[in-house]
C-alpha cells in the first residue's frame, strides 16, 4: 500500500465560489453553477497527482452511483470507531467517525527513507465525480489554478471528473516551518512543484474522518444490486508513453475496465483487520464464554479488551459490520479470545483467558516429564546390560569422607 501511484493521469475542474448558504457538492455537475453563489474562478488542469494544502476541515462528496470509500490507517496507528451525535437541530441520528492517532514514526527520515512503505494514512475513494471543498481561505495548490489564497466566506472545491476508477489521498502532516520550505522548493523548481510531494517529517498527531450522511438500508441494498448486476466499469484514462525533450509526460487516451470492490454485507464503517477492543452497544444474544452461555436476552452493553485471533465463520480475521451507523441493526457472528464484560462487569477468569496457554505448557510439562523417565530407564537398561548390577549410592558425610 503505497502513497501514490502516478499511472492514470487525473482531470480535475477547480472552482472557487461564494455560495448562497450551505455549500453542495452536487451543484458542481450542474450546468448552472453561477444560480448558486458567486463564482469567482472556474478552470481544469490534469495532473497524475497533486498536492492540496489545507488548514483546516477537508470535506469529501461521492457524487457517483457506487459511493463507496476506504481507509488505511498508518501502520502501528491507534483507530478508534465511535459515534457523535448530530451537530445539525433537529437530527437524531449519531455520526460515526474514526479517530486514528499516529505516532512520530510517521513520514520519512532526513534522507527521504520511509518509516513504513505507506509512509502516511491514505484513503481511497472510489469515482467518478470525487468532490474535495474547503471553506479555509488558505486552502491552495502549488502550480493550479488555486496556487494562491482566497478570500474569507469561498468555499475551494475540485471536481475530480471521469478520469480514474478511485482517487487515493494521503494525509501529510506539515508545520509551519515544512510548508516554507516547500515554497522555497517551489520557486527553485517550478515546473516540478505541482506533481512534487514536500514529505513531512516524524511528527506525531491525529486525524479524524467522519461519515456525515451514511447510506440508510434501502439505499445500499439498492446500489448492492446494482454492482452485482454489472460487477465492471468501463473509465476513461490516459496511457503513459515516456516524456517529452522537455521532460514533461506524454500520454495518449485509452479505456479500460475494472471490477468494482466486493460490497460488504451490511452498509456503514465496515473493519478489515485485527481489532484490540470491541465495544457494542444495545446487544441482544448468546455469547459463550469459555464453556458458559450467557444469555442476553435484553439490551446489554458487550465489551471484549485485549482481543486476539478475532475470525468469521470462515478463519479470516476480520469482522464485517456497520459500527456506529444510523441505528440500523445487524447480525454479527464471530469468535475470539478476549477478555469479555457484560454491561461492565466482567464474565472472564484468567483460566478462561489463558486457557490454551496453561494446556499448552501443561502439555509441554508432560511430554518433558516422559521423556525423562524414559531416558532413566533406557540408562538403566544400559547398565544392566554391562554386568553389573547398579549400585545404590549413599550420599557421604564427612566422616565417612
Amino acid at each position: 500500500m503505497y502513497l501514490y501511484g502516478g499511472y492514470k493521469r487525473l482531470r480535475i475542474e477547480a472552482i472557487r465560489i461564494r455560495p448562497r448558504g450551505r455549500f453542495d457538492p452536487h451543484w458542481l455537475l450542474g450546468t448552472d453553477l453561477a444560480r448558486h453563489g458567486t463564482v469567482t474562478m472556474r478552470r481544469r488542469f490534469t495532473a497524475y497527482r497533486f498536492s492540496l494544502l489545507n488548514h483546516g476541515t477537508l470535506k469529501l462528496g461521492l457524487q457517483n452511483s457506487v459511493p463507496v470509500g476506504a481507509w488505511i490507517p498508518f501502520p502501528f496507528s491507534q483507530v478508534q470507531l465511535t459515534a457523535h451525535h448530530s451537530e445539525f437541530p433537529g437530527q437524531q441520528h449519531r455520526t460515526p467517525y474514526i479517530r486514528e492517532r499516529y505516532s512520530e514514526k510517521i513520514g520519512v527520515d532526513a534522507h527521504y527513507q520511509a518509516a513504513e512503505p505507506q509512509a502516511y494514512p491514505i484513503a481511497d475513494f472510489l469515482g467518478p465525480n470525487l468532490v474535495l471543498w474547503s471553506y479555509d481561505p488558505q486552502t491552495t495548490s502549488p502550480s493550479t489554478p488555486i496556487a494562491r489564497p482566497t478570500h474569507r466566506g469561498v468555499v475551494t472545491a475540485l471536481l475530480v471528473r471521469h478520469s480514474t476508477f478511485s482517487t487515493r489521498i494521503g494525509v501529510i502532516p506539515m508545520s509551519a516551518r515544512e510548508a516554507r520550505g516547500r515554497e522555497e522548493l517551489n520557486s527553485e523548481q517550478p515546473h516540478r512543484a505541482k506533481e512534487n510531494f514536500f514529505f513531512g517529517r516524524y511528527d506525531g498527531g491525529q486525524v479524524t474522518v467522519a461519515l456525515n450522511r451514511p447510506l440508510q438500508a434501502k439505499s445500499y441494498a439498492v446500489m448492492r444490486r446494482r454492482v452485482n448486476r454489472n460487477p465492471f466499469t468501463s473509465i476513461k484514462t490516459v496511457q503513459p508513453l515516456g516524456t517529452t525533450r522537455h521532460g514533461q509526460p506524454k500520454a495518449e487516451p485509452t479505456t479500460e475496465s475494472e471490477r468494482y470492490p466486493p460490497l460488504p454485507r451490511q452498509s456503514g464503517f465496515n473493519v478489515f483487520g485485527p481489532l484490540r477492543r470491541l465495544f457494542l452497544r444495545g446487544v441482544r444474544g448468546k455469547v459463550l464464554v469459555a464453556d458458559r452461555s450467557l444469555d442476553l436476552t435484553g439490551s446489554a452493553d458487550l465489551e471484549l479488551n485485549d482481543v486476539k485471533g478475532l475470525l468469521n465463520a470462515n478463519d479470516q480475521e476480520l469482522l464485517a459490520a456497520p459500527l456506529a451507523t444510523s441505528g440500523e441493526a445487524t447480525t454479527l457472528q464471530f469468535r475470539t479470545v478476549s477478555e469479555a464484560k457484560v454491561n461492565g462487569v466482567s464474565e472472564t477468569t484468567g483460566w478462561q483467558m489463558h486457557r490454551e496457554e496453561i494446556l499448552l505448557v501443561a502439555a509441554v510439562a508432560g511430554i518433558l516429564g516422559s521423556l525423562i523417565g524414559i531416558l532413566s530407564f533406557v540408562k538403566g537398561l544400559g547398565a544392566g546390560s554391562n554386568g553389573r548390577r547398579p549400585s545404590h549410592v549413599v550420599p557421604a558425610t564427612q566422616e565417612d569422607a
